[in-house]
């Protein structure tokens, strides 16, 4: 007669009645392709943080601007969501946020027309002082 705790060969094995917590949710980590949601009252996020969630791994940031210092040390990448209440939908790609929080630095525009002027200056300057006496002005 077999012992009431092993099951038989139809029978699925008993399940305990108590359930273990997941070992990723006690270090602070996401189990990969949860299906809880990151909005759960239980963990709320505090007010003007950012939530980066990636494949591997989440990060909680105070300051914005570490967006840009975790895209240069390649630990995030510009599709990784970011999920804040200050962002218009609560949710983003990192390259969305960056646009909606300007973290951009300002487009090259502004250093090459400093530098057209700067080189027909020079050009003039050429010109008017005539250095290699090209009579160009006669």
């Amino acid at each position: 007669m077999p012992d009431e705790e092993e099951p038989s060969a139809g029978e699925a094995p008993p399940v305990p009645s108590e359930s273990k917590p997941d070992p990723s949710a006690q270090r602070g980590e996401s189990a990969p392709f949860s299906s809880t949601s990151i909005f759960a009252p239980d963990n709320p996020l505090p007010d003007g943080h950012l939530r980066i969630v990636t494949l591997t791994e989440d990060f909680t940031v105070s300051d914005p601007a570490m967006l840009v210092k975790l895209l240069k040390s390649r630990r995030i990448h510009t599709f990784d969501d970011v999920i804040s209440p200050i962002l218009p939908d609560g949710r983003c790609s990192v390259d969305r946020a960056m646009e909606v929080l300007r973290l951009r630095r300002p487009g090259r525009f502004p250093w090459v027309v400093v530098w057209i002027f700067v080189l027909l200056g020079l050009g003039a300057v050429f010109v008017l002082v005539d250095p290699l006496d090209l009579n160009l002005l006669k």
